[in-house]
């Protein structure tokens, strides 16, 4: 989840150009930005103002918007909350309106949102490839409920005991909607969480994976680009909030505009087929998914 906030101003300090207040230019400066998300625009319509939202992203945004008001209705119950598709602006959803346009009036406002939409429907027959190339075999150091942060959204994630450099690989097809790399070895402390580099891969089902923890420029990817199960996309490390090198594994979607959530899935490994990983236990990576299997090509 993350936030956004602007302050208003007094009526007759308003432009009547259209405002863009965007997640880049309100994020913390420096080493820790924010992920990209939604952006807020701001338009004068007549005595009041009305907001729309800008969805520049290759996936949907689940959104919350709000506002403390002074002399100001809004044209809709608050806080109101959205799912905004991929590289879409919407029509105005909020307006507000001066109660007496006589008096002064002021604003605020919040946006929260997350990646993803939870309308989603995965699949129960979907098969995953485990990440990395096969015939290799590596350990889950965490599994589901891991004590160290596999808890709440992250329920459902599997870290893999690979060493930096490992080739990390597309457990399922899809499109890369989000990268981010640059970032240098991380530590096992919160404050390193946002400092992570990763690849998001929105799947068919509108779910997305999360591949997390990688080498500092060695992303080989780009948002945009369809990839296919078995396709490179970077190569494993230590970055971000991580106790060692390890590549983190997940398919999540948005619950609401403040929490995502972990989705169980099942793999195809050497050892079996539709198998739910166990922590501990060294699982390695069959060459190709069943072609028995649709599903698991989706």
């Amino acid at each position: 989840m993350f936030a956004l906030k602007k302050a208003g101003h007094k009526w007759w300090l308003m432009s009547l150009a259209v405002t863009f207040f965007s997640a880049a230019q309100l994020a913390t400066a420096g080493l820790e930005p924010e992920l990209p998300g939604i952006v807020v625009l701001k338009q004068r319509v007549g005595n009041g103002l009305a907001f729309s939202l800008r969805n520049p992203q290759l996936a949907e945004l689940t959104v919350s918007l709000n506002f403390s008001v002074l002399n100001l209705a809004s044209n809709v119950r608050l806080p109101l909350e959205v799912v905004v598709p991929p590289l879409f602006t919407t029509r105005p959803l909020v307006v507000l309106l001066p109660v007496d346009p006589a008096k002064p009036w002021n604003y605020s406002w919040h946006s929260d949102f997350t990646w993803g939409s939870p309308g989603v429907h995965p699949s129960e027959d979907q098969l995953y490839a485990l990440p990395f190339p096969p015939g290799s075999s590596f350990r889950v150091i965490q599994g589901q409920d891991g004590a160290f942060s596999h808890t709440g959204e992250n329920r459902f994630a599997i870290d893999f005991g690979t060493p930096i450099g490992t080739p990390v690989l597309a457990a399922r097809d899809g499109l890369v909607v989000l990268t981010r790399d640059g970032f240098d070895p991380g530590a096992p402390d919160p404050a390193f969480k946002k400092r992570a580099n990763l690849v998001f891969v929105r799947h068919s089902d509108g779910t997305i994976g999360e591949y997390l923890h990688l080498s500092k420029g060695s992303v080989r990817v780009r948002p945009g680009q369809t990839v296919r199960t078995g396709e490179l996309l970077a190569y494993s490390g230590n970055s971000g909030y991580s106790r060692g090198p390890h590549l983190h594994f997940m398919v999540f979607a948005a619950k609401d505009s403040k929490t995502r959530e972990s989705i169980p899935i099942r793999f195809v490994t050497k050892q079996g087929s539709g198998m739910c990983l166990e922590e501990s236990r060294v699982y390695t990576a069959a060459a190709l998914l069943p072609a028995a299997s649709p599903a698991a090509m989706k």
